[in-house]
């Protein structure tokens, strides 16, 4: 309900600490609890920190039940009925609020997201928000364009009749981590507009390359930019081995290809699994909110991913996991100089050479028949053990 606040504070035992917002859930099965001092609703699974057992929830609570505050619980009766609850969403200081007016202590609920979405919902919670430097008719723009820097703007398509929305990110992939610095998102332009506004925004980001979803009416505002536009930096696709691919020329002849791309459940299912290790990873910057929205209800359904929230589309999350589905592919790592995989395997490499492998590396001395160790860390690197346990070790 409330979302990105920046101008209102809540009471909690700490004071009164900043929060991300109001989060706004319906409810179909709700507890009404009475206490010494005053009454209040709640769902079966709200926390409510009580005074001999921490946390429970809503649910477990009885009759007699001392809260934190001192007062005690009267009585608890399951309603059934459909009602509108209200949290706020990650209060500071150690993760809890209190309801303003009867000083009951409640656990706020956490960030958007769930063990269902593509983007674990911890990780969501951390993505930074930024307000735009430029946003109208729905193109927000973050930063502006760098000379010299390299830009790829991946494009979604609609028909253009306020139901689904056409959209694209523009993505700054001079170097990782890569970094979304433009977004636009309309349900109501038409495919006969939308190639001079794709044009326009890609001439001003360093002529950019165009990957261009044409499953539908995609292939119109593709063909547009190419053939009428000529713009020349679209990625063209083909066909190998039944896989798709972008081939290592701009030439429609050679490539025996088209400008843009028609997706498969293979390339979409590839571009969500990078999609999570670059923005769990910290290799993709994303600070659009309506990005950061959509990313939290993109959840899992039967053997892909889609919007869980009929109140919310995935048109951005499209353009984004082509972005990274084209992170794969050769021709893009040789525009950018970049290869993802090399860099998140070392990345990878680098966490477990310093997280989880403390005891060194042993090897056999033949000549002896007895074991030494050859990379045996300092006994500072041991503090997490005994002395005991350290001269076993060494021994």
């Amino acid at each position: 309900m409330l979302k990105h606040n920046k101008q209102f504070e809540i009471l909690t035992p700490h004071g009164w600490c900043d929060f991300d917002g109001v989060n706004k859930s319906t409810h179909h099965h709700v507890y009404e609890i009475l206490t010494t001092n005053t009454s209040f609703k709640c769902s079966e699974n709200h926390l409510i920190l009580t005074k001999a057992r921490g946390w429970v929830e809503a649910c477990f609570l009885e009759r007699g039940v001392a809260l934190d505050n001192g007062e005690k619980i009267i009585d608890i009766n399951l309603i059934e009925e459909q009602i509108d609850l209200y949290d706020p969403i990650n209060v500071s200081n150690e993760d809890r609020s209190y309801l303003a007016d009867n000083y009951i202590t409640h656990h706020n609920c956490e960030f958007m997201g769930s063990s269902y979405t593509l983007i674990n919902g911890s990780k969501l919670a951390t993505l930074p928000i930024e307000s735009p430097i430029f946003n109208q008719n729905g193109l927000e723009i973050f930063e502006e364009p760098i000379e010299d820097h390299k830009y790829c703007i991946t494009v979604d398509v609609s028909r253009g009749v306020h139901q689904d929305y056409s959209a694209l990110s523009v993505i700054d992939c001079t170097s990782m981590p890569y970094n979304v610095v433009a977004c636009y998102k309309n349900n109501a332009i038409s495919t006969l507009e939308y190639p001079h506004l794709i044009y326009k925004i890609a001439k001003q980001f360093n002529d950019a390359y165009l990957l261009i979803e044409v499953n539908d009416l995609g292939e119109e505002v593709s063909n547009i930019l190419w053939y009428e536009y000529e713009y020349e930096n679209i990625y063209l696709t083909t066909r190998k081995n039944k896989k798709l691919r972008i081939p290592n020329t701009t030439y429609l002849e050679e490539a025996k290809g088209y400008p843009g791309i028609r997706t498969t459940s293979r390339v979409k299912s590839l571009g969500c699994s990078i999609l999570k290790d670059l923005i769990e990873k910290d290799q993709l910057t994303v600070s659009s909110f309506r990005i950061i929205e959509e990313l939290a209800v993109f959840v899992k359904k039967k053997a892909s991913y889609a919007a869980g929230d009929p109140q919310v589309n995935d048109d951005l999350c499209t353009t984004l996991w082509l972005f990274a589905w084209l992170t794969s592919q050769e021709q893009f790592q040789e525009v950018t100089n970049t290869n993802l995989r090399k860099t998140l395997t070392q990345r990878n490499e680098e966490f477990i050479d310093n997280n989880m492998t403390p005891f060194g590396i042993y090897s056999k001395n033949t000549a002896e028949d007895t074991y030494e160790n050859t990379l045996l860390p300092s006994s500072d690197d041991f503090n997490f053990l005994t002395e005991d346990q350290i001269s076993l070790l060494k021994s």
